[in-house]
């Protein structure tokens, strides 16, 4: 489990002109990949609606870095 959450990082550490983000094709299908398994479905239980975002988070911060998983 990461330690990481997206509420915790500074604006300095996020700020779009400081750290250009752009996701190419192959990076897009990957966090499209993360994102859906996420979304729960119209009959899902309350419990499956709070799935954790951690690999969403990880793979944003990474790619954000420029340092992608593949």
């Amino acid at each position: 489990m990461t330690e990481l959450w997206a509420h915790t990082l500074t604006w300095a550490e996020v700020d779009p002109p400081r750290h250009p983000f752009e996701l190419d094709e192959d990076a897009a299908r990957m966090l499209t990949g993360l994102v859906v398994p996420l979304l729960p479905s119209p009959e899902a239980a309350d419990e499956h609606r709070r799935r954790s975002l951690d690999p969403v988070t990880e793979f944003l911060v990474a790619a954000g870095r420029g340092n992608r998983r593949s």
